[in-house]
């Protein structure tokens, strides 16, 4: 297994790493620029160019979500356990484009060694992009990978797959966001699509209501003799901490491209964070009555991108500026204007699937949302997942808007050794 989170890692420090210069590290020429390229070593701080192209990549756009530089450098550091026995590799061309490789050695997709690209932000210039993927998929040969997948930032535990449409809207934390330039210039690197993702959107919560609760209502009958149903709380995900990582790591250990998470990391870094915002009303659980044994749950978040976003901290300069990990349900919610709740993610034991147990919670869920949202999402779920199922149930109508997003992989010739 291996045992690394990176979404998951939060900055404990308020203290900034300094950014590195260009200069100290070994670098590669382009006529009029100067490229930045090697393997990563987790001792040492980020190029300042790395940490502040994507500010100038989205400057004019209101809906960004701004990183946290803290954050990043820290993702990258020894504080990382990725870098335990993963490695890493690093490019950037100032205020053109930027990019980050992983791999592992038990890093294996369709029975292939794999290298990850990830951080990828850029302007359209694809001879900027080829110069750093040149480096990187030389690099990635010589670690051992016949594929390059991505975009993954570290893991699939991080931020992971690239926007393929509705590039105008808001986006909430968490979902791909990128220029919608990106699938294009992947495409003339030799890239092509491996996996499809989307996002379900509906603001017209009244629509399929009354079949849902039909449903819902059977779904009861049928299933409360030996289950129960009970909101998922803060103070409920501590309590059950120890068996809800079992049940994540059952759930979605044979997602694409899954990584492990060790227990003491999952506590700390992610059931924490997403205690402090989760939705307390909408979030389910599922119990076996006879052993008290948890079979399934779903979570879920309001969207709290547009309090997140660039625009709203230009609107609101005497605020300070709010991160992901300063989220609370209770002081957050109320600054959201339209709110939205995101069905974020939702899980059954293998033991006690297709007993209908996913889609109760689901119903459960979207029967709170009504109380208390505007709107509704079904977020980040893979195409060919029986959860589309749901996520269609819960959202189609004659508004819904659906949001795609995919990976993308290409073939690595092997690594060759010039003669001497």
């Amino acid at each position: 297994m291996i045992n690394t989170t990176t979404e998951a890692l939060t900055s404990t420090s308020n203290s900034q790493v300094p950014p590195s210069s260009l200069t100290d590290s070994p670098t590669f020429v382009m006529p009029g620029q100067t490229l930045h390229a090697e393997p990563w070593s987790a001792d040492q701080p980020l190029p300042e160019a790395f940490l502040n192209l994507p500010s100038h990549i989205y400057q004019k756009d209101s809906n960004w979500i701004p990183e946290q530089q803290a954050y990043i450098q820290q993702l990258f550091s020894t504080q990382n356990p990725f870098f335990q026995a993963g490695q890493a590799w690093l490019g950037v061309l100032p205020n053109a484009s930027r990019l980050a490789g992983f791999y592992h050695p038990q890093q294996v997709i369709d029975g292939k060694p794999t290298a990850y690209f990830g951080f990828w932000e850029t302007t359209e210039q694809l001879n900027a992009n080829q110069a750093l993927f040149e480096q990187l998929e030389t690099w990635a040969k010589a670690q051992g990978a016949t594929q390059l997948l991505g975009p993954i930032n570290f893991s699939t535990f991080g931020r992971y797959r690239l926007r393929l449409s509705h590039f105008d809207t808001t986006y909430f934390p968490s979902e791909p966001w990128n220029p919608d330039y990106y699938p294009s210039l992947l495409t003339q690197l030799g890239f092509r699509p491996h996996t499809t993702y989307h996002s379900k959107f509906t603001h017209q919560l009244e629509f399929n209501a009354q079949r849902n609760e039909q449903l819902r209502s059977k779904l009861d009958q049928r299933l409360t003799p030996r289950f129960q149903l009970s909101t998922l709380d803060s103070e409920c995900l501590h309590l059950l901490q120890d068996k809800l990582y079992p049940l994540v790591e059952h759930t979605f250990s044979h997602n694409l491209a899954y990584t492990s998470i060790n227990p003491q990391l999952f506590k700390s870094h992610i059931l924490q964070p997403l205690a402090n915002r989760l939705c307390p009303y909408s979030s389910w659980l599922a119990t076996d009555k006879k052993r008290g044994d948890v079979v399934g749950f779903v979570v879920c978040t309001p969207d709290y991108g547009p309090i997140l976003s660039q625009g709203y901290q230009h609107q609101h300069p005497d605020r300070q500026p709010l991160t992901q990990q300063q989220l609370n349900y209770y002081q957050h919610t109320p600054l959201l204007k339209k709110p939205t709740c995101l069905i974020k993610t939702t899980g059954v034991l293998p033991s006690h699937q297709h007993r209908g147990i996913a889609a109760w919670l689901c119903l459960t869920a979207a029967h709170a949302i009504r109380q208390r949202y505007q709107g509704m999402g079904a977020a980040l779920i893979r195409d060919d997942n029986d959860s589309a199922k749901l996520a269609s149930l819960l959202c189609d109508g004659p508004d819904c808007e659906t949001h795609q997003y995919g990976l993308f992989c290409k073939p690595l010739n092997p690594y060759q050794i010039s003669p001497a």
